[in-house]
């Protein structure tokens, strides 16, 4: 069956495209604004870029590409032969978005559901991943490529966590902790997850939890508190793809949940043994940024939130 014979009613006629790409916001799962330059190159050592034309929705799809040729492009029985690893490649102008590159297999259906999972999900550990499957459309938001917020973001009515990542080393000097990844947890379960840049600026923004039922005296007063305790999560190590003048891939990113997370210090002044403080939980109020921060003395509440790296 050829791509233009896929028919399904008399009056229906679905085209599989070789290649349909899917970008959603992590935060919320809604499309990505046009103003996100999105481009895909063969993977090296080639790296000649493919255009790419806008279809339906969300889904992007490359018009020509390399070493498939008219006769194949219309056959989905011949696109697994002719398969080969891509690299699309994501930056916002205004820092609204995180730059992001991405590893894909094309040519590959674009449209049939249960081939349309992108293989990198693999790398990673689903409890973690679980805030970018659980948007509308459910598991089926493993088909699309999450694209997180970047240091410019304005998150609006979302919850929103800020930081500046750092790492400590064992000797006690700070590094920049870039592409690490941050979590937010509450009642046990991962609800926000983001993405820092090169210099360790990330932001998490998500659904808050659900708002607590005022007391009758809190409702009679027309005011009671929205805040949640929320416990921290991050993950960091060199990664094999760090280095290349671009961000890593994503994939290397998101196998990051499957190791160890990092211990996040409250403070860089030791304690009677001469450990340094974990980061208690956080609380997380409504309509209001949570800005973490370790504390460097006790007249420095600290500019930035420092991971353990020995």
């Amino acid at each position: 069956m050829t791509a233009l014979a896929n028919l399904r009613s008399p009056d229906l006629l679905v085209l599989e495209a070789p290649g349909a790409l899917a970008l959603r916001r992590a935060e919320d799962g809604g499309p990505v604004r046009r103003a996100t330059r999105v481009r895909l190159v063969e993977a090296p050592p080639r790296a000649r870029e493919v255009p790419l034309a806008r279809g339906g929705g969300d889904r992007l799809h490359p018009i020509r590409l390399p070493g498939l040729g008219a006769e194949d492009a219309d056959d989905p029985a011949r696109w697994p032969a002719a398969a080969r690893p891509f690299r699309l490649l994501l930056d916002s102008p205004d820092s609204e978005r995180l730059a992001m590159v991405a590893t894909v297999t094309l040519p590959r259906p674009g449209m049939r559901e249960r081939d349309a999972r992108w293989p990198g999900w693999l790398a990673g550990d689903a409890a973690a991943l679980a805030p970018l499957f659980l948007h509308p459309g459910g598991a089926a938001a493993q088909r699309h490529l999450p694209v997180f917020p970047g240091a410019g973001a304005r998150p609006g009515p979302l919850a929103e966590v800020r930081a500046h990542l750092r790492r400590r080393g064992a000797d006690g000097t700070l590094a920049e902790a870039g592409h690490a990844l941050l979590a937010i947890r509450h009642g046990g379960d991962t609800i926000g997850l983001g993405v820092a840049d090169a210099r360790g600026h990330v932001v998490v923004a998500f659904p808050p939890p659900p708002l607590a039922t005022p007391s009758p005296a809190e409702a009679a007063a027309g005011s009671w508190p929205q805040q949640w305790d929320v416990e921290i999560r991050a993950w960091w190590a060199p990664l094999p793809s760090a280095g290349t003048g671009l961000p890593p891939l994503l994939e290397d990113i998101v196998a990051l949940s499957t190791t160890a997370p990092r211990q996040l210090l409250e403070s860089l002044v030791p304690l009677g043994d001469g450990s340094l403080p974990s980061l208690p939980l956080q609380t997380l109020v409504h309509r209001r940024p949570l800005v973490l921060r370790t504390r460097v003395s006790a007249e420095d509440p600290g500019s930035s939130l420092v991971m353990a790296t020995p």
